[in-house]
């Protein structure tokens, strides 16, 4: 009689099956592709990072993280959300996107004007890109514009292929536009050599428009925008948009605070191992850019089923993340050779954020699994009473401890977000909780 230690292993016979690698494929390559178009787009606002500190030089390229950091808060609230409404709803039926479209434009076009009227008021009174006062506001504004509305334009066209599941397309769009900046860095800094921030302006401000041109024509061949607001779909957009928002605020407010108390040097060594940082997210992103539309299809059968995905998907997400990690740990001592010898504090920096990834992966995991669900409110409460506890932790350790307070503060804030997020979702499994959407 034939032992069971001489039987083949049924699970394992199961898992390597042809028809089991079959079904499993199509996700993996999906993975793969979604997860390299980011890292190609990555490694090109990493180049572009890389030339235009060496260009501008740390004083300038200090303010022009500070500008970054500015519009990216205000980028998150352009369009209410509307994003992910094109996403959710035409994932679902692809006959509303004319709708879904001509929704977004209209809330893009009305918070956008307001933003940029805030943000071009503001950022002159306390940021200073040239001596010129003419200069210095057409320089902000074009920084504005194309980083808020133009930007939040460009981002729609990938999330249009997304929910229409068309990821080559989408991959294709986000590599489009890195690439598209890092050329217009390398031949104004190479080619015309370029030197001045407000140049600088300038060309960013350009390269936006032309991409955003480029991208109108490319979604024409879906249908016009259809001019409506569609019902309650504003008011989960503002659900949805507003821990973007605050979570924008709670990953900058480190830069605005030291750009009062630090020197530009650790201005610009930091923000370079915070650049490394967002950039290593993107290897999550291209899981979630996969999973998302997915997520909602399954939530047609409950709630429960799209936590049993969540579940799955949480152990790869663990694994790429933590590989991200380890990979940027090793490699961090090339950056100041990528950056200049002036950039050597970025190896510490760097080493000491890269495992905020792992935390930062987590929490979105969760938090896809309610934003699938319809569940905006309860994601955006969790949400945005961590970033704005944190927004003031990170205040308050940056100012009294500089860096060393803010990466303790990062760590504090991610991880309680992170837990309170699964705590959650699996109260509901347990309990059966239904959460009001609205």
């Amino acid at each position: 009689m034939q032992s069971n230690r001489d039987q083949p292993d049924a699970g394992a016979s199961a898992i390597l099956s042809w028809p089991t690698i079959k079904l499993k494929l199509p996700l993996v390559l999906g993975y793969f592709f979604s997860a390299g178009s980011l890292a190609i787009s990555g490694i090109a606002q990493l180049v572009s990072f890389a030339v235009l500190a060496r260009h501008l030089g740390v004083e300038q390229f200090g303010v022009l993280v500070t500008i970054t950091a500015a519009t990216n808060v205000g980028m998150q609230l352009c369009g209410l959300g509307a994003t992910e409404t094109v996403v959710r709803r035409v994932a679902a039926d692809p006959t509303i996107y004319r709708e879904a479209i001509g929704h977004h434009l209209i809330l893009i076009g009305a918070s956008g004007s307001v933003l940029v009227l805030i943000l071009a008021a503001a950022l002159p009174r306390f940021i200073t890109v040239s001596s010129d006062g003419f200069t210095n506001f057409t320089a902000l504004l074009a920084f504005v514009v194309s980083n808020v509305v133009l930007a939040r334009w460009i981002f729609v066209t990938e999330q249009v292929f997304i929910s229409r599941f068309e990821f080559g397309a989408a991959n294709l769009a986000n590599i489009g536009f890195a690439l598209a900046r890092a050329f217009t860095v390398v031949l104004a800094c190479y080619g015309f050599g370029l030197s001045q921030l407000s140049d600088w302006a300038l060309w960013h401000g350009g390269c936006h428009l032309l991409v955003a041109a480029v991208c109108t024509a490319i979604l024409s061949r879906f249908g016009w925008p259809r001019w409506t607001i569609l019902p309650n779909e504003t008011r989960l957009g503002i659900f949805f948009c507003t821990p973007y928002f605050f979570k924008a605020i709670r990953q900058n407010i480190d830069l605005l605070v030291l750009s009062f108390v630090a020197t530009p040097d650790i201005i610009g060594s930091f923000s370079v191992a915070r650049r490394i940082l967002d950039t290593s997210t993107l290897t999550v992103s291209g899981l979630h850019r996969l999973t998302y539309p997915k997520l909602a299809v399954v939530n047609a059968s409950g709630f429960a089923s799209t936590l049993a995905l969540a579940r799955k998907l949480l152990i790869v997400v663990f694994a790429i993340a933590g590989s991200t990690s380890i990979s940027i740990f090793m490699l961090a001592p090339i950056l100041p050779r990528l950056f200049g010898s002036g950039f050597s504090e970025t190896i510490t920096y760097t080493r000491a954020l890269c495992w905020i990834g792992v935390l930062l992966g987590a929490q979105e995991m969760a938090a896809e699994a309610l934003g699938a669900s319809g569940q905006h409110g309860l994601r955006a409460t969790i949400y945005n009473v961590g970033s704005i506890v944190g927004s003031f932790l990170v205040a308050a350790m940056t100012y009294k401890f500089l860096l060393g307070g803010a990466i303790v503060a990062f760590y504090v804030i991610e991880c309680l977000i992170a837990i309170a997020f699964w705590i959650i979702i699996i109260a509901m499994s347990k309990r059966v909780v239904t959460f009001d959407a609205t």
